[in-house]
């Protein structure tokens, strides 16, 4: 697999200043489904990935973005994080 290094960007504690750059086409990110969904519904987001077992959350990008290997990257770390959670089951 080959390496790909990320550029350092925003990085935002607040979600709704997440949304916001998503929508600037800053990035991806990890947002509540429920916060996003009108965005999907009129093409202004796009969600990456067809997985929903992160419940209450949707991972999107601006469409303008497919394709880029960052927002690839991005989606599989946040995916392959996803699945080890759920398989290392409750920590004690």
């Amino acid at each position: 697999m080959p390496v790909i290094t990320l550029p350092t960007g925003p990085s935002f504690d607040d979600t709704g200043l997440l949304q916001q750059a998503a929508l600037a086409g800053l990035g991806a990110g990890l947002l509540p489904a429920a916060m996003v969904a009108l965005d999907i519904e009129a093409d202004r987001l796009v969600q990456l990935a067809s997985e929903t077992h992160i419940e209450a959350f949707a991972l999107v990008y601006p469409e303008t973005n497919a394709g880029q290997p960052t927002i690839a990257a991005f989606r599989d770390w946040v995916l392959d994080a996803a699945r080890s959670s759920r398989h290392a089951g409750p920590q004690d």
